[in-house]
């Protein structure tokens, strides 16, 4: 599927794909959700691939977005100011995004990954809800 169909499908325009596809601009959480649609993928590994973060904690049952993000607060003991630094954030945003006061397809993918960094918890996890498949260690 070329980027033109790809954009059409979603609902997209067509420079859109090309851009996000060149790195040239990050997608909205409600862009990736439109475009693993078409590509019948989970929106969270079209956003974040399959990558963990290194000791991520448990994630918890929480079905919100702004519930797995307070959750993910709670239980890792750390204020909302050391959090907001770590990510490259504001404790201000992050207060807004767990009350649920902002458009949450409208937050970038790149700012859950930090936050999830932050966190230490899967960013595909934190955003959509999903949790990335398993890993099977070989034997030596």
């Amino acid at each position: 599927m070329n980027s033109c169909v790809l954009a059409v499908a979603a609902g997209l325009q067509d420079h859109m794909v090309l851009d996000h596809e060149a790195e040239r601009k990050t997608p909205t959480l409600s862009t990736l959700i439109a475009l693993a649609k078409v590509l019948c993928v989970p929106p969270g590994l079209l956003a974040f691939g399959e990558r963990a973060v290194p000791g991520a904690a448990d994630p918890g049952p929480e079905t919100t977005f702004a519930a797995r993000l307070r959750g993910a607060r709670q239980r890792s003991g750390d204020a909302w100011n050391a959090i907001a630094k770590r990510a490259g954030s504001t404790r201000g945003l992050l207060l807004k995004w767990e009350a649920g006061q902002v458009d949450w397809p409208g937050i970038y993918a790149e700012h859950v990954l930090a936050v999830a960094r932050a966190l230490a918890v899967c960013p595909r996890w934190l955003a959509f809800g999903e949790l990335p498949p398993a890993r099977v260690e070989p034997k030596p």
